[in-house]
């Protein structure tokens, strides 16, 4: 529009001058000395000239000013486009100070419900096999009692709650309040040698097939220590105290006269301690997380009272729900 204008003052300024050299070519009574020489004639061309001047230059600013129909729906989307770019900005930003908030208010308690599946093993036992008295008439010798004891495991499961507190994203403690069951069974076919002092009297030989099974409902209440490798894994280790509620073990024997049963009920220890390791990892759902973990349970106490009453050991494989 500048060019158009100054194109335009141009030609006004010419105009006059144009029409001085028509004029005297057509007459011949003026010449171009009179018309230019003429004061008057300068000043009222000046004057006619600037009018104009002023007025064309005011329809060129005006006309600049006016919205073009093709030019008006570009202005409109870019308006637009630069509008919603400043919202999503204003959403990330509102994001991002939220985000910042909840790792300012990181969640410190939390509940939840946990299950598994156990594997248990009996061992530093030989079910009394060894520890026959003998008398002074005769000796008694058993072969056999370590296959019962390698064969004797079984599996289980517990369910319950747990709790979690976590002063830290890299320490953490753990709480469960679960009801275990306990199983195992095992089976070996023994061998029992009676032996007189007398060297010329014959020993006596008698083949048994011995099947034991013992089976505990206890409530187990570990406490564990919890080191965490953020968006990794974690590790746990702590003590464990079991109240035994229910148990019952059966022994079936079995020799050439037949096949005898024995079973007993609440023989067991009140309470058993052991002490807990473990590794596992935490996946976040939403509102909650859930664990996966592997633990292993070590028997610090036999489970009865009996010197020869056996210790156990465990495999855990959990799953815990957090969402309290």
């Amino acid at each position: 529009m500048n060019k158009i204008g100054s194109l335009t003052a141009v030609l006004l300024l010419l105009f006059p001058c144009f029409l001085s050299a028509q004029s005297a070519t057509v007459s011949g009574t003026q010449t171009p000395k009179d018309s230019l020489t003429n004061p008057q004639e300068i000043v009222n061309n000046a004057d006619t000239l600037a009018s104009a001047l002023n007025d064309t230059t005011k329809a060129i600013i005006a006309d600049s000013l006016q919205p073009k129909p093709g030019a008006t729906q570009p202005l409109v989307e870019a308006a637009e486009i630069a509008s919603q770019e400043s919202d999503n900005k204003s959403v990330t930003s509102t994001v991002k100070m939220t985000h910042n908030a909840e790792n300012q208010q990181l969640k410190r308690f939390w509940g939840g419900t946990t299950a598994g599946i156990t594997y248990n093993d009996f061992h530093s036992t030989h079910f009394g096999l060894k520890n026959i008295k003998h008398s002074k008439d005769y000796k008694i010798t058993v072969n056999g009692s370590d296959d019962l004891l390698n064969s004797f495991w079984g599996i289980g499961f517990r369910v319950g709650m747990s709790g979690l507190f976590i002063p830290s994203p890299y320490f953490s403690l753990h709480g469960d309040l679960a009801l275990a069951l306990r199983q195992g069974t095992g089976k070996t076919n023994l061998s029992v040698i009676l032996a007189w002092p007398d060297a010329n009297r014959a020993k006596q030989k008698s083949d048994l097939k011995i099947e034991y099974s013992a089976t505990q409902l206890n409530i187990d209440m570990p406490i564990l220590a919890r080191v965490s490798i953020p968006n990794a894994l974690y590790f746990e280790a702590g003590p464990m105290v079991s109240f035994n509620v229910y148990s019952k073990s059966k022994a079936e024997i079995t020799d050439i006269f037949g096949t005898e049963t024995y079973e007993e009920n609440g023989d067991l220890s009140a309470a058993e301690f052991d002490i807990v390791t473990g590794v596992g990892v935490t996946q976040s759902i939403g509102k909650s997380m859930i664990d996966f973990d592997l633990r292993f349970v070590i028997g610090l106490t036999r489970i009865s009272d009996g010197k020869d009453s056996p210790k156990t050991w465990q495999g855990q494989l959990n799953v815990t729900y957090w969402f309290l």
